[in-house]
């Protein structure tokens, strides 16, 4: 026989297995108004309570209620890992195909074609590497794309010109508008009315910038885009 202490007892566990309704159930069990409640023994005192749970079983009881709580967080734990490596592996995949969508730097005057570069994209280093050692000069590559030297835009013209994007060369107030509005995939073109360059699979192919002087030559420094409009060629 237990008293109402055993009462308290079994509720507290169950308000921990399964909470209030759980609890109430018990209570109406062991307070013999419950269908399953067991009779008090022949000439107890009015008022006793016989519980059906011992103390054994509600230590059991509790035991497992913290085994199935633990095996909780441990599943929440493990789903909360695979989430994190599921987006460790997409951040890997992301970084691994900008790596392979950009060109090598081999020096200022030559870049190494990424090898799942568009032909086109292919095309256009080829061009601006083929002038990638010659010097600046004002208005170089407008009167034609062969020149002995090239200014910024008449740079940025040649270039997409050697894959059929341009069929005469651009001024920087032309590029402005040229292509689509926004950055490329492949080619970004940044221009205003005073100065133009492009950012060709990550480098960027400008006419400033280079310690042994101006011209055409590849850069690994990005790009700077304020003040500039920024285009591309369409698809690229």
């Amino acid at each position: 026989m237990m008293l109402r202490s055993c009462v308290v007892s079994a509720a507290a566990a169950i308000l921990l297995l399964a909470g209030a309704e759980g609890s109430a159930a018990l209570d109406a069990d062991c307070a013999g108004i419950g269908p399953g409640a067991p009779a008090a023994p022949y000439g107890a005192p009015a008022g006793t309570v016989v519980c059906p749970f011992g103390e054994n079983s509600i230590e059991v009881m509790v035991n497992e209620f913290q085994r199935a709580k633990e095996a909780e967080r441990k599943q929440r734990r493990l789903e909360r890992e695979r989430e994190r490596r599921r987006r460790a592996a997409e951040r890997r995949a992301e970084l691994h195909a900008a790596a392979a969508q950009r060109a090598k730097y081999i020096s200022s005057s030559e870049a190494g074609v990424p090898r799942v570069a568009p032909p086109a994209v292919k095309d256009v280093i080829e061009a601006a590497n083929s002038i990638a050692t010659t010097p600046y000069i004002w208005g170089g590559g407008h009167g034609s794309f062969e020149s002995s030297g090239y200014d910024c835009s008449g740079a940025v013209s040649y270039a997409l010109h050697g894959a059929g994007f341009l069929g005469a060369p651009l001024t920087s107030g032309g590029l402005e508008s040229y292509g689509e509005p926004g950055p490329g995939r492949w080619i970004t073109i940044y221009a205003n009315a005073e100065h133009t360059y492009a950012v060709i699979a990550g480098l960027r192919w400008d006419t400033v910038g280079f310690g042994d002087g101006v011209g055409p030559r590849w850069h690994l420094e990005p790009p700077y885009p304020g003040g500039f409009v920024v285009r591309h060629p369409p698809g690229y």
